[in-house]
């Protein structure tokens, strides 16, 4: 999915945020999985928590409103379990992850994002339909970082059961790295299956 701006270059906002995220975040035990990772591969200083992104975007024109369309989007949306696939081993050039078993459920709960956000917030991907699920290990990698991701990643043990019952909006302060993840808002899914 192309990038419509460097998310990484993103001044702070009105709110006092540079970025924000729709995020359904890994249980306890598989976050705890994902910082031994990290350990593993040397990095200690990633701000961010395991997750399952659902969408990412800056500027909101209005925090309030994003919270109330966020809240009716979760109440469209039903719980559901997923999987995370760990045959999937996902790397790009600063970065690593596992795919996301593409359920329904998710792909509504995306839909939904998707319309509750519109007109409201600036996108930091393309809205060209190629919403790829997947649940991020290493975010801001250097090189060196990458290349140990891919080479200890496939063998990371991860519970593959992922259950969203809610979602988060997140916002970044400072950079992925020293910087802080800020859990905004968190949304039950309440809807019906």
């Amino acid at each position: 999915m192309p990038a419509l701006v460097d998310a990484n270059a993103l001044p702070t906002d009105k709110y006092a945020y540079r970025l924000y995220g729709v995020m359904a975040h890994l249980s306890p035990e598989q976050q705890a999985a994902v910082k031994d990772f990290h350990r593993s591969i040397g990095v200690t200083n990633l701000a961010t928590r395991p997750h399952c992104s659902i969408h990412n975007f800056y500027d909101p024109t209005d925090i309030n409103l994003l919270r109330q369309r966020l809240s009716e989007a979760a109440a469209k949306s039903a719980p559901f379990t997923t999987e995370v696939l760990l045959s999937d081993f996902l790397t790009w050039p600063s970065g690593a992850g596992f795919g996301v078993k593409a359920h329904p459920g998710l792909m509504r709960l995306h839909d939904n994002v998707v319309a509750a956000l519109d007109g409201i917030v600036k996108l930091i991907y393309a809205p060209d339909g190629a919403y790829q699920p997947h649940t991020t290990v290493l975010l801001s990698g250097t090189p060196a970082e990458v290349e140990r991701a891919k080479q200890l990643g496939p063998a990371l043990k991860l519970d593959p059961k992922l259950e969203v019952k809610s979602i988060e909006l997140i916002g970044r302060i400072g950079p992925n790295r020293g910087g802080e993840y800020r859990v905004i808002a968190s949304f039950p899914l309440t809807g019906q299956a």
